[in-house]
């Protein structure tokens, strides 16, 4: 049975995705396109299973968490540039820019109001 004509059920995906959390593992993936590519697999279709929801859905986030760590382990110890890492975690983990403001005033506050 070819790829193409595979029915992508929960006893067929679940396996599958056993499988790719151990490779991330034993690979260190940090970028999910690559760990498909080397499986048969396209990232169109992982968008296609990751429709179907529930537990097949719950397992597919835990492969994207364990090479979401795997990229920030990357980054942290050099492995990989750090903008090509803020890049993937922006655009394929949800991560975004955040401003911090320190509302607390240091040494007091003085206003003056001339009428």
């Amino acid at each position: 049975m070819s790829i193409a004509h595979t029915k992508w059920t929960p006893e067929v995906l679940l396996p599958i995705m056993e499988m790719f959390k151990k490779q991330v593992k034993d690979n260190g993936y940090y970028y999910i396109g690559v760990m498909l590519r080397e499986n048969g697999y396209s990232c169109h279709q992982w968008k296609d299973w990751k429709k179907k929801g529930g537990e097949i859905e719950k397992a597919m986030e835990d492969v994207e968490d364990l090479i979401e760590t795997n990229l920030v382990e990357a980054v942290a110890t050099g492995k990989i540039k750090e903008t090509f890492g803020i890049f993937t975690l922006k655009s394929k983990h949800k991560w975004v820019d955040r401003q911090q403001v320190d509302h607390n005033v240091q040494g007091g506050l003085e206003i003056n109001i001339n009428v």
